[in-house]
């Protein structure tokens, strides 16, 4: 093979792993889910322990950065919001 045909398919290779590699596939019902597992333990814990505020805390923390990952994606937003309220 001559060097530039060598050339050119290895280029065309790599320029179709790095396609292939891109963008992350976005689970609304997932990421919904996510939340309603971390509110159910944070929920959980008994009224007194001194991590059940920070814990709940950081529950609400993660609803808004997966709202995030979702906003603007109709399909998903609704995928993430039929999760709510958890468990129904």
């Amino acid at each position: 093979m001559k060097k530039t045909t060598k050339s050119i398919m290895i280029c065309a290779v790599s320029v179709l792993l790095l396609a292939s590699c891109g963008g992350e596939t976005i689970d609304g019902a997932a990421l919904a889910q996510e939340v309603c597992e971390c509110t159910t333990n944070a929920n959980a814990l008994p009224g007194d322990d001194p991590n059940r505020s920070a814990e709940q805390d950081r529950c609400s923390e993660l609803q808004k950065t997966n709202w995030a990952k979702v906003e603007g994606d109709i399909e998903q937003e609704r995928a993430f919001n039929s999760k709510f309220p958890c468990g129904m």
